[in-house]
């Protein structure tokens, strides 16, 4: 339902000046590589002194080429190992932390490196427990690195973060950020905030009062969304509980301003798509309940 214009898969094969990506249709598609494309996974691994930039088939990984599928288009970014956590901090050992993620997604283990502190400090100045925890980094034999903030907002304890006051309309702005929801899941789709907690949320739900105010919805809605940042829009599912995105309620500055509050969080490929940059984090969007 997501994938519109360039294509955007999982790498199968990342070897030579042409790789194998995985087409929406399950089928290997095959895309050269844009020489930019490849500096840009490198510049991600050396942050952390990774090694060579050469994504391993079926890693978490994405990529966004331009022009047709086939042998016309070229991939203009590879995200390699690229991976997120946002949550609740519950423990602390120095610089490594246990993470929060959900009611439905797993407790994510975060080690900071030391050549990234000084960056996560910037926006996460007290790693304590309580505290709302958003990074961008490398997954790595189930340890997430993380490397840099995810957030715009100040350091909250969970439920402390200032509301919006409105009221609920099937035009919504606000921030869209990304996750990635791990083998097996639904490559595209979305994460909504305030799914029925009657019968969608699921046991265990951790949903706050929505910032800003949004309306109850049911997995398989479909909402319209359009990034205002790149002018991209396409129709997605709500596939996943994203309650835990309503516990952040920062801004997202990838183009401008946005209003305040996380209204969605999309698949890592639908989120690339959309035309999002997932070390940037998020993009301004507008979103239309159909």
């Amino acid at each position: 339902m997501v994938p519109l214009g360039a294509p955007v898969a999982p790498v199968l094969d990342p070897s030579g000046p042409r790789s194998f990506h995985e087409g929406s249709e399950g089928a290997a598609v095959r895309l050269g590589v844009d020489p930019d494309g490849e500096r840009g996974a490198a510049a991600l691994r050396a942050q952390v002194g990774a090694g060579p930039a050469v994504p391993r088939p079926r890693r978490h990984r994405g990529a966004r080429a331009e022009g047709d599928a086939g042998d016309g288009a070229v991939v203009e970014r590879v995200w390699a190992d690229i991976d997120r956590v946002a949550g609740v901090i519950v423990e602390v050992d120095g610089r490594a932390l246990v993470v929060d993620t959900g009611h439905d997604r797993p407790r994510r283990r975060v080690v900071i490196p030391e050549r990234a502190a000084g960056r996560i400090q910037v926006r996460h100045p007290w790693l304590r427990p309580g505290q709302l925890f958003d990074a961008v980094g490398l997954a790595r034999a189930g340890v997430f690195q993380a490397l840099r903030p995810a957030t715009s907002q100040m350091p909250y304890r969970v439920g402390a973060a200032e509301r919006t006051v409105g009221r609920e309309t099937d035009v919504i702005v606000g921030s869209v950020t990304w996750w990635n929801p791990g083998e097996g899941a639904d490559a595209y789709g979305l994460a909504y905030p305030a799914l029925d907690p009657s019968a969608d949320c699921g046991p265990g739900c951790e949903r706050a009062e929505v910032c800003p105010p949004l309306p109850l919805l049911s997995t398989g809605s479909v909402l319209r969304v359009r990034n205002e940042c790149a002018g991209r829009e396409a129709p997605v599912a709500v596939t996943a509980c994203g309650a835990m995105a309503s516990r952040f309620c920062d801004r997202c500055l990838a183009c401008d301003t946005s209003v305040r509050g996380r209204i969605a969080e999309l698949t890592l490929l639908s989120f690339v798509a959309l035309g999002g940059d997932p070390e940037t984090g998020c993009f301004n969007a507008t979103i239309t309940v159909e």
